[in-house]
């Protein structure tokens, strides 16, 4: 059993919690070849709840791919651009409002 502890919303984050979970099981099977069968769970602590999802190893290697492309994508990337929204570049000091040089930023 592969278990992350929680708090705050679960609500709103169904599909990000669902991605961890797929990851979780994911890393267990690679690191343990010798099991046949993951439950990845996510304990939410404040709300007394508890999401269970049951993988086999032929369903969980099957997430391999997809992670192997996000991670190469991460570690390969060599340009950041700016991606802003209301909220982050409200506070983000390299937006023109601060005087900074950032010309993506979105203003209310």
């Amino acid at each position: 059993v592969a278990i992350d502890y929680k708090s705050g919303r679960k609500f709103g984050n169904e599909v990000k919690h669902a991605e961890q979970l797929q990851l979780y099981q994911l890393v267990t099977f690679l690191r343990y070849p010798f099991l046949e069968t993951v439950y990845a769970e996510l304990w939410y602590l404040d709300q007394d709840e508890v999401t269970s999802q049951k993988y086999t190893r032929n369903q969980g290697l099957r997430f391999k791919a997809n992670f192997e492309r996000r991670g190469t994508a991460l570690t390969s990337c060599t340009e950041f651009p700016a991606r802003g929204s209301i909220f982050t570049c409200r506070w983000c000091r390299y937006g023109t409002s601060f005087g900074g040089p950032c010309q993506a930023e979105v203003r209310r």
